[in-house]
């Protein structure tokens, strides 16, 4: 299967599988997308988690065997506790977002939960865009780093 081919699959296995859970999940997987992009923004000087595709790299990776179950389970649950205390937060301006975050990381579960999101954002921004983040290497131009060569042809050390 071609990595365009089997990364369409994976995603289109994911919004299945949300589907099947329902809108909170869905709900949750929105605000996991929005929370991160709102802690990778965009400048004129730097490509942000929308460009540099933070979100689509953790539906990838998560779709994988070796992801950690209970991180994917602190993510949905933080998302979820974010949700609660701040509805509609999806939609909230810049400053609303940055306010709420704020708030969120006053306490242990959401110190946990944003450092969960800024691990995988990370990752999405530097890693390998043969794991569907680091698109268009936006995320080694922001550090000025030459790309790898040669660069990986398959995901999770598969052979060719």
């Amino acid at each position: 299967m071609k990595r365009r081919s089997f990364l369409m699959f994976c995603t289109a296995l994911f919004a299945v599988k949300l589907f099947a859970k329902g809108k909170t999940e869905q709900n949750s997987m929105e605000i996991i997308k929005s929370a991160m992009e709102h802690m990778f923004p965009s400048t004129n000087k730097y490509k942000g988690a929308r460009e540099f595709k933070g979100f689509r790299f953790l539906l990838f990776v998560s779709t994988h065997p070796t992801f950690e179950k209970k991180d994917f389970k602190l993510l949905m649950e933080g998302a979820e506790e974010l949700q609660q205390r701040y509805p509609g937060f999806a939609g909230f301006n810049r400053a609303q977002k940055e306010i709420s975050l704020r708030e969120f990381e006053t306490t242990l579960f959401g110190q946990n939960w944003l450092s969960l999101l800024l691990y995988y954002g990370l990752e999405a921004m530097l890693g390998d865009p043969v794991y569907g983040g680091n698109d268009k290497l936006y995320g080694w131009k922001n550090l000025d780093h030459t790309s790898p060569k040669p660069m990986a042809a398959k995901p999770f050390g598969e052979l060719l």
